[in-house]
């Protein structure tokens, strides 16, 4: 009895182990039709393509997508803008560019990645300055010839800074364009940013009512964290004194019952933010002028008032706000290129800048202007132009 049970497990078990590899096998040799004439569809497109049989490849890609499934992707809307770039069909082109946000509807099903499009580019990086000739000659629509434009230098990988003025003179000459949704794409990914930080060293010099009471000439120190957003700079920035600032007559320390005395060391600190815009910007240099706005202070470095009572943390003798403007250029000492899609591209850069501040206050003493020359060491990360 034990001897049938055993012979009849090991049989149950050999049927089973068959019945799996029947399944692994009908699997393995099932075959979709549409999705093996979809594969070897773009080959023959792509290789008619590259060979100079552009009718050709326009002939089979129309046959391709009126005798296959619907609901399969032949060739990404992205891959057939290059595609009708590469054979010429700018009509094709326009039309993909007009139905850029729908031509995936029900779009459900794709064949896995085949390369066949590496071929497609390597052909384009020598053909496209072709294509732009043959384009120029064509005779179409100035806003039809201008949106296939934009996309080459794109493509191209063209300064996205003057790109993207490009578009937005683009979106406001053709405000009710089809092509709306399509430049606005292209526009999203032609937008630059970049974060900087930045350490610097320069030369201030004061001048008017507060030069009667305090040193005129201050070596300073700042620190600046800003970044741009395609032309626009912002920045948050604080600095001071480094060398001997003094004071030239007895000061009282503001919301205190302390003198600070004649002679004794005084520093100064200033902070704000800056607000500007690049006139001028390639892979070396980034020019920008800017308005800034913040505060300046002179504070007493009297050993009298040094302690650790964190009720008077500050010996202030004068404080005023300040409005002014200067300019700024960035320029890169060292680039490096991120090495993925998640790491950002980055840069070491030299940052010269002048500017000029008009002291407000209420108070004389604080009233005045400053000239002040900088120049500062920072690291971008992002886009640099």
């Amino acid at each position: 009895m034990k001897k049938l049970l055993l012979t009849v497990a090991l049989v149950m078990s050999g049927l089973i182990l068959l019945a799996q590899e029947n399944i692994k096998n009908e699997i393995l040799s099932y075959a979709d039709s549409s999705e093996i004439i979809i594969r070897n569809g773009r080959k023959l497109v792509i290789d008619k393509t590259v060979s100079g049989d552009h009718k050709g490849a326009t002939n089979t890609l129309n046959f391709l997508k009126n005798n296959v499934d619907e609901s399969y992707v032949i060739f990404y809307p992205g891959e057939e803008l290059l595609l009708s770039l590469a054979s010429r069909n700018f009509p094709l082109f326009l039309y993909n560019a007009k139905n850029y946000n729908s031509l995936l509807e029900g779009k459900t099903k794709a064949v896995p990645y085949d390369g066949t499009m590496d071929k497609l580019r390597e052909y384009l990086a020598l053909e496209i300055p072709f294509v732009s000739e043959d384009l120029e000659e064509m005779q179409m629509p100035d806003e039809d010839k201008e949106i296939i434009q934009i996309y080459i230098r794109y493509y191209t990988n063209e300064n996205m800074t003057e790109l993207n003025k490009t578009i937005k003179n683009f979106k406001k000459s053709y405000p009710d364009s089809e092509y709306e949704y399509f430049a606005s794409e292209i526009k999203g990914l032609t937008s630059t940013g970049r974060m900087n930080f930045c350490f610097g060293y320069g030369n201030e010099f004061l001048a008017g009512d507060i030069t009667d009471v305090f040193t005129d000439h201050l070596h300073i120190l700042n620190m600046e964290i800003d970044g741009f957003i395609n032309q626009l700079y912002l920045s948050l920035f604080i600095g001071g004194s480094v060398s001997k600032v003094r004071s030239n007559i007895d000061l009282p320390v503001k919301k205190k019952d302390l003198i600070h005395a004649k002679e004794e060391k005084v520093s100064s600190l200033k902070y704000g933010m800056k607000i500007g815009r690049s006139v001028y910007s390639n892979r070396s240099v980034n020019v920008y002028p800017y308005i800034s706005l913040g505060g300046y202070e002179m504070n007493s470095q009297s050993s009298e008032f040094d302690n650790d009572d964190s009720s008077n943390p500050k010996n202030n003798l004068s404080g005023a706000f300040f409005a002014g403007f200067g300019a700024a250029s960035d320029i890169v000492l060292k680039r490096w290129q991120s090495k993925n899609f998640y790491e950002p591209s980055g840069a070491l850069f030299l940052r010269p800048g002048i500017g000029y501040d008009q002291f407000f206050s209420n108070k004389k003493i604080s009233k005045g202007y400053d000239f002040h020359f900088t120049l500062s060491l920072g690291v971008s990360l992002g886009a640099f132009y």
